[in-house]
């Protein structure tokens, strides 16, 4: 390492003796040189009067660390205005992996500061780049060695790097009992679409930590796409939920742990409660990493970014982890959007700001109404104001113990708002009311009801028809397609260039020469995602023009 002086010392100081030569071995504390420096002190004669003198004081300077000395910067008789490396010592380790405060190396106290240094030996290795362990601390050198390490890896199986979000991502999840009891209830309209959720129960989640059943349901092709894209890119999991929360979903949707392994990162080792970084897993360069999330603004709308199109199957749920992420502008959505869910969105049990339809008033089934909570919370005022919560997270707060503390809050509020309100079956009853009075009017239905026939749902509010995942498949193979073209291109190119060099080509390019193993030639020449997924996004609306409805208005037909 190269020996930096403190900046505490009393500047200028002069060099008078180097005490120690070059390959000789230094213990700590030992004196490295001799210098002496100047300073204006105050001293008194014998008769009380006190004069301004400048003395020379000499010292010497003990070196901070053990090692080999292998190099000197300076020379007897130089003089140094200000902090500089002043010698070369190859220590026996250099620290770079650090775990809780001691190396993982040689088990030194990484924290212990002593009189001549400026540092802590911690400061070697500050970043994090484990996905389980925020203690578990690397150099910059040996990151850097380890993602060479990675990507050559990468290189030779023909894969990228996948980052995956879970949430409304891959997954939908909900903690309202309804599930269940939809699930036991083959009669009822939502039966096909909730057969194959799936459950866990975290002990230390939920309101008052008392534990919370979680319902999971797979967007539809999850397994195939997992199966596909696991053959062109390593992948990673990246959500703002707890660590036991994305672990059961990594047993649900890798059972065999042969997708995702130990490649988890929860929002307990993020490092952030707001936004996510790629440079937590990929501290070094991220010119082989592709990520999907239906949030673009946690990640800043990275190059890196395909955005996904939100899962929302259990309608009004919304992102059972929001409380952790930024929120989101609501807009109203379109007359053709709620008809397809056969639910007006505004009405959301849940955090709603539309209060619900009223019942027929023919409907006298009490089972069939709101309770008084139901209203209270569904009534809610709507506000546009921003909560003292978010004000704190966009001042930069958001990873304040306090604030994490809130955020926890707010989000046990919000499952308990799901196991009280049960906004799934309130959504339900809205359309079973709805058919009841459409039946009412239907002369039709005078022979039903004489028979007494329960089962007279007609719509179902959950669609199972979601087919994000085969369109998201086809963009990630395509980015993969385009990568290795693009790389490959530059290996020929660069092959070429060398094989016109040594037969002394007229264009042949000044590559410097390196044998078939020498792993930087392809470093070298690997392209950066961050510029190819831009240039392709660019390619989507090539050839469109574009007429808004203050031109056009809606519905208009534009061939007449």
């Amino acid at each position: 390492m190269r020996l930096l002086l403190p900046k505490s010392l009393h500047y200028p100081i002069t060099v008078t003796e180097l005490l120690q030569q070059p390959n000789d071995n230094v213990e700590r504390f030992a004196p490295l040189f001799s210098y002496f420096y100047q300073t204006t002190v105050t001293e008194g004669n014998r008769f009380g009067e006190e004069h301004q003198v400048e003395r020379k004081f000499p010292t010497v300077f003990e070196s901070p660390v053990e090692g080999i000395l292998t190099a000197w910067k300076i020379s007897k008789g130089m003089m140094i205005q200000s902090s500089i490396d002043v010698a070369e010592i190859e220590e026996p380790c250099s620290h770079s992996v650090q775990f809780g405060g001691l190396c993982s190396l040689c088990g030194k106290d990484m924290t212990e500061v002593t009189y001549n240094t400026d540092f802590a030996d911690a400061e070697r290795a500050t970043i994090n780049m484990i996905h389980d362990n925020m203690d578990l601390t690397v150099s910059a050198d040996e990151a850097n060695r380890i993602e060479e390490e990675a990507k050559r890896r990468l290189l030779q199986s023909r894969k990228l790097s996948l980052v995956v979000d879970l949430d409304q991502t891959i997954i939908h999840a909900t903690v309202d009992p309804t599930v269940e009891e939809w699930q036991k209830d083959v009669n009822n309209p939502n039966y096909e679409a909730v057969k194959d959720v799936q459950a866990f129960k975290l002990m230390d989640e939920g309101p008052a930590a008392r534990g919370c059943w979680y319902y999971i349901k797979l967007r539809p092709g999850l397994n195939d796409f997992l199966q596909n894209i696991s053959r062109l890119y390593e992948l990673h999991i990246y959500t703002m939920g707890t660590r036991a929360y994305a672990k059961a979903i990594a047993k649900i949707v890798d059972p065999q742990r042969k997708i995702f392994g130990d490649r988890i990162l929860s929002r307990d080792e993020s490092g952030s409660l707001t936004a996510k970084n790629l440079q937590r897993l990929f501290p070094v360069d991220t010119n082989m990493v592709v990520i999907i999330d239906d949030r673009g603004d946690v990640w800043k709308w990275s190059d890196n970014l395909i955005k996904v199109t939100p899962y929302d199957f259990f309608v009004g749920i919304g992102d059972i982890n929001s409380s952790f992420l930024p929120k989101k502008q609501d807009f109203k959505q379109t007359t053709a959007t709620r008809a397809a869910t056969g639910v007006d969105s505004d009405s959301d049990v849940v955090g709603g700001e539309k209060e619900p339809e009223p019942k027929p008033s023919g409907d006298d089934n009490a089972e069939d109404k709101l309770s008084p909570g139901d209203l209270n919370h569904t009534n809610a005022a709507p506000t546009t104001d921003v909560s003292a919560l978010e004000q704190l997270v966009s001042m930069g707060g958001g990873d304040d113990p306090n604030v994490l503390q809130a955020q926890t809050s707010k989000q046990d509020e919000a499952l308990a708002a799901q196991l009280h309100d049960r906004p799934l079956l309130q959504k339900q009853k809205l359309l079973d009311a709805e058919d009841d009075a459409a039946d009412q009017n239907d002369e039709n239905r005078k022979g039903e009801e004489a028979s007494g026939d329960s089962s007279k749902h007609r719509h179902h509010l959950l669609q199972d028809n979601d087919v994000e995942l085969l369109y998201l498949e086809k963009s990630l193979t395509e980015v993969h397609r385009a990568f290795f073209q693009e790389y490959d291109k530059a290996l020929a190119s660069s092959q070429g260039g060398r094989v016109a060099e040594l037969r002394g080509g007229r264009n042949a390019r000044r590559l410097p020469l390196r044998s078939n193993s020498d792993v930087s030639v392809d470093l070298q020449l690997v392209p950066d995602i961050k510029t190819i997924m831009p240039q392709m996004k660019l390619r989507v609306l090539e050839g469109v023009v574009l007429v808004f409805s203050g031109v056009i208005p809606l519905g208009a037909d534009i061939q007449r």
